[in-house]
């Protein structure tokens, strides 16, 4: 599930800054909570969140947190972080857009970098998953780019096509697993 709405203007990258959620948080909290709670009456059984405030605060909401995982951070844009996307360096911009799957934003880490430490993330959690003698019912909490590219990774297309694919505030993404084949079945349902 991807966080709430953050208290942050679009127009600044905040990847990696700790932002606040939006003052709409409890009611978009509760709307997740219902959405969730169709999919899986008896809730989850394991809650992981990503570090980052934004995440937790929902995470909390849902249930109790089990593991604060840094390998679900959003990405890190380094010197961007807090600048506004119109006022970045116009060179700078142009080759991490040209590229942003292998080229850094300064300071930061590309896209590429992101993925890899979200798939051993991931990765972990399903194996562990897997072992337990019940039927478990992860619950992930994390950012965009962290479930664009586990889709990506899931759904084996191009890192960079995964921006094709829209994840909304508080949206969740189901991905059932057989074996060890993912099986992609909800995305971005709202």
């Amino acid at each position: 599930m991807r966080h709430t709405s953050v208290a942050v203007d679009a127009s600044l990258v905040y990847g990696r800054t700790d932002v606040d959620v939006a003052s709409s948080f409890l009611t978009e909290a509760e709307a997740a909570r219902a959405r969730l709670s169709v999919i899986w009456p008896d809730g989850p059984t394991i809650i992981i969140s990503s570090p980052a405030q934004r995440c937790q605060r929902l995470a909390h909401y849902l249930g109790t947190v089990d593991r604060v995982d840094e390998r679900l951070w959003e990405m890190g844009f380094g010197a961007w972080e807090l600048q506004r996307w119109d006022e970045l360096p116009r060179a700078e911009l142009d080759a991490w857009s040209h590229d942003f799957v292998l080229v850094h934003p300064p300071g930061g880490e590309s896209y590429g970098e992101l993925a890899l430490r979200v798939h051993h993330a991931l990765r972990q959690t399903v194996e562990s998953a897997r072992k337990s003698v019940h039927d478990e019912r992860v619950l992930v909490v994390a950012h965009g780019g962290v479930i664009r590219a586990a889709l990506a990774h899931y759904l084996e297309i191009p890192l960079r096509r995964s921006f094709d694919v829209q994840i909304d505030y508080a949206s969740i993404t189901l991905v059932g697993w057989r074996a060890s084949t993912p099986h992609v079945k909800l995305i971005n349902h709202r």
